[in-house]
């Protein structure tokens, strides 16, 4: 049972929109699509959005964490022969029997992965399984992969044959935002990923390399760059749409017709007012004193709910389609705004509903808006939204 007003409102119907607005950007529907339902869906709730997204055909899902595929696996254990689900972390030993007993799709990014799940295959007796595996390379994230200079000795030793069935091969963009221009930093990515392709021809598996951004980007670009790989959007699909410089007038109005919808919206109620008189400080250390006689408004979320501290006298919040100011220190439970503005009604304001992530009649506050207060990104937003904050589907 809920006790306290504050929760995240989830539009599954969003989801779904954004899920085909990013699907009708690739060059083919054939080509890999694999929607990103790490971080509990970016702070959405994975089993919701997977059971969204099954729905509508797609049988492809990624995670970063062993554990996030377990928990998909057990919440969805009837769709286990029509689903896949990439962990793209690397897996240690330990955890070899599990992601086994799990059937995931191992991502692998080195020999040693390789080789302990060619062991792991031997030792617990698994001789008969045969286990889809990507493998990522680096093309200049720095991060996770195999060298760009170990893709012919990898083509060799699966055209040898093995247990572990290539499926696909990958790559990660880390500035997708350029995508659109030859010159870019992506345009590097793209053309040493073009050389790895080269590596495995005659094999038929996936290629893709397309996280949100890129895919975006790369639907904009004035000369066509090689679109025949897969994407895995992930923020897009929640409704954030990049950002992206050096736009022609052309190119800017394409993306803006890229219609993606929010999905969380994240709303609480005033459960106290309080009336402040002019040089009064509020809340922890008194970092806010008031200029003038205010109406401060005392609502039920904090930084333990994700509503970061770092938005103390910063934060932007909507009560009755107005701007409101957060003020003074947020709080582990709490959050205080002034609510002056509404005074000139004169009336209560007690239970009023209060957004802080989300859109009113002709005013919002976007997770990206909350990110650029301080210097993070929305990613950082939605995901910080803690799981004592109810999710409501609808």
């Amino acid at each position: 049972m809920q006790h306290r007003p504050t929760v995240a409102i989830i539009n599954l119907k969003n989801i779904a929109h954004n899920y085909k607005v990013l699907r009708d950007l690739q060059k083919s529907q054939d080509l890999f699509y694999c929607p990103m339902i790490k971080a509990d869906a970016y702070g959405h709730g994975a089993t919701r959005v997977m059971q969204t997204l099954y729905d509508l055909g797609q049988r492809y899902f990624g995670v970063a964490l062993l554990e996030e595929a377990i928990e998909l696996r057990e919440d969805f254990s009837n769709h286990r022969d029509f689903c896949n689900i990439l962990v793209f972390a690397p897996l240690f030993e330990e955890s070899l029997e599990a992601a086994l007993q799990a059937q995931v799709t191992p991502v692998l990014s080195s020999w040693r992965e390789l080789e302990n799940l060619e062991n792991a295959l031997k030792q617990f007796d698994r001789e008969d399984l045969k286990i889809k595996v990507h493998l990522k390379f680096n093309t200049g994230m720095a991060r996770l992969g195999f060298d760009a200079s170990e893709a012919d000795a990898l083509a060799k030793y699966f055209r040898k044959g093995s247990q572990l069935e290539l499926e696909g091969v990958c790559t990660h963009l880390s500035d997708g935002e350029d995508a659109h221009l030859a010159g870019g930093w992506s345009a590097d990515q793209i053309e040493k990923f073009a050389a790895i392709e080269k590596s495995f021809s005659g094999f038929k598996i996936f290629f893709h390399m397309f996280n949100s951004a890129g895919l975006i980007a790369s639907s904009l670009a004035k000369t066509p760059q090689n679109h025949n790989w897969g994407a895995r959007p992930g923020l897009s699909l929640y409704g954030v749409k990049p950002v992206m410089g050096d736009l022609s007038a052309e190119q800017l109005e394409a993306w803006k017709k890229i219609d993606l919808r929010p999905v969380m919206q994240v709303e609480t109620q005033i459960v106290l007012t309080r009336e402040i008189k002019k040089g009064e400080g509020v809340s922890y250390n008194r970092r806010w004193t008031s200029s003038q006689d205010s109406l401060i408004a005392v609502l039920p979320i904090g930084y333990a709910d994700g509503y970061h501290r770092r938005l103390s006298n910063k934060g932007l919040m909507l009560v009755q389609d107005r701007v409101v100011p957060v003020v003074g220190t947020v709080c582990m439970d709490y959050t205080l705004v002034d609510v002056s503005a509404l005074r000139e009604n004169n009336q209560d304001l007690y239970g009023m509903s209060v957004i802080v992530i989300g859109q009113d009649q002709t005013q919002s506050v976007k997770a990206e808006d909350l990110a650029e207060l301080v210097g993070t990104n929305a990613y950082e937003i939605l995901t910080s939204v803690s799981r004592r904050v109810p999710r409501v589907y609808r």
